[in-house]
Order: structure tokens, then C-alpha cells, then sequence
């Protein structure tokens, strides 16, 4: 069946009323799908920007206990105070006052101490973790093997354990635990 052209007055309100009933028909509904869950979101996005985020590694920590073979003298009291310092990214810097180095570092009597070989095996918010091996002192053969690990403990403290073996060429021979904690210090 043809269609006639429409004409009289419908011919002049009908492109006044096309864009209502587009309106009504289409983008209304359009829009209450749309905006139907917005009221159950809501009660949540407060909840969430509220939450402070982890604070992972990142910060200055200081040396505050520092046992050997988990026995009950703590060496950092008394001793030169020392930091840990690990950056957003997870890279770390060993500091005291008379000196820097990046983490990994073995506190030495005159500085850090070179390190024959050095493997960061963890570097992040949660862990940091590396194997390596402090050179002989002068005269002596016999290299200390090194792995530390720390991680987070309660509240703002750093835990980090070393465990340490005495390597003379060609063998492994004895070793014992550092257990270091480190506190938070300052903002983050």
C-alpha cells in the first residue's frame, strides 16, 4: 500500500513532536537503565576513598633491634644509628651518618663493604629479598654468603632476616642469623 505525504496541521507538529516521543520512547528508559544502579554504588564510594592504602616498604625505616642468632642482646642499641630506605619502586639505600650505599649493603668497620657478587631477587611493596656475598677482608680467603629477606611486621616495623654462612673457596662452612627490626619514620 503507497503512503501519502502527510500534510495539514500534523505536517507542522509533527517535527515538534518527533523529538518528544524520541525522548519518552527511547533515551528515557535509555537513561533510567543506566542510572538504576547508581543509588547502590554510591553507599560504597565513600567507604573506598576512605580506606587509606597499604603502606608497603616504601619510607625510612630505622634500625631499632638487631639479634644475633635470635639471643637476647639487641646490637643496635648503643650502636651507630642506621637506615633502610626504600623508594616506591622498591630500589633501597642502606645509610648511617657517615655513609651511603644501595641496598643491598654490609655495614663494614670503615663503610660498606665490597661485595664480591650481589642478585636482588625481590624488589616491591611487600618483599624485598637478595642473595650476595661480602669479599674477604684483606688476608683472610673465606667470603660470608648473604640472604636477606624483609618484609612488613606489626604495626610500622620492618622485619629482616639474614642468614649468613661463612664460604672459604671451594665449600660452605657454619654461619648464623642477623634478625633485624626496622620502625617507620616520618611520613611515607
Amino acid at each position: 500500500m503507497p503512503t501519502r505525504p502527510v500534510t495539514g496541521p500534523i505536517a507542522v507538529l509533527l517535527p515538534l513532536l518527533l523529538p518528544r516521543l524520541v525522548l519518552r520512547r527511547v533515551l528515557l528508559p535509555l537513561l533510567l537503565v543506566l542510572l538504576l544502579p547508581l543509588p547502590l554504588l554510591l553507599p560504597a564510594l565513600p567507604a573506598a576513598a576512605a580506606e587509606p592504602p597499604a603502606p608497603g616498604l616504601s619510607g625510612r625505616w630505622r634500625l631499632v633491634e638487631q639479634r644475633y642468632n635470635g639471643g637476647g642482646h639487641n646490637f643496635a642499641e648503643g650502636g651507630p644509628a642506621s637506615w633502610l630506605v626504600v623508594a616506591p619502586d622498591g630500589s633501597a639505600t642502606v645509610e648511617t651518618a657517615a655513609w651511603r650505599a644501595a641496598w643491598p649493603a654490609w655495614a663494614g668497620p670503615d663503610g660498606p663493604a665490597p661485595l664480591s657478587s650481589s642478585r636482588v631477587l625481590a624488589a616491591g611493596p611487600a618483599r624485598l629479598d637478595a642473595e650476595y656475598r661480602v669479599a674477604p677482608a684483606p688476608g683472610d680467603d673465606t667470603e660470608l654468603a648473604v640472604r636477606e629477606t624483609c618484609t612488613p611486621a606489626d604495626g610500622d616495623r620492618l622485619s629482616c632476616v639474614l642468614a649468613v654462612r661463612f664460604a672459604p673457596p671451594g665449600r660452605e662452612a657454619g654461619g648464623f642469623t642477623w634478625t633485624r627490626v626496622y620502625a617507620r619514620e616520618g611520613d611515607r
